[in-house]
């Protein structure tokens, strides 16, 4: 599984998680996955992510907050 782009771009600039038609764009899973995924990176010792340069600690709270709306 890979971190899903349309999230890393509602983290980054708030393009939402509903199209127009109020199709979901990317799910809780993606959101578990993202949260593990920067974590990991934490771990290794990353305050940014490597590929898109955005604040991993923000991003686990903004994937926590996300969950806990749904």
């Amino acid at each position: 599984m890979s971190l899903c782009r349309i999230m890393q771009y509602d983290f980054m600039d708030g393009t939402g998680r509903f199209d127009e038609y109020g199709a979901e764009l990317y799910s809780d899973n993606d959101l578990a996955y993202g949260k593990q995924y920067a974590l990991d990176y934490l771990d290794a010792g990353y305050t940014l992510e490597p590929l898109m340069k955005f604040d991993l600690a923000g991003f686990v709270s903004w994937c926590d907050a996300q969950l806990d709306e749904q």
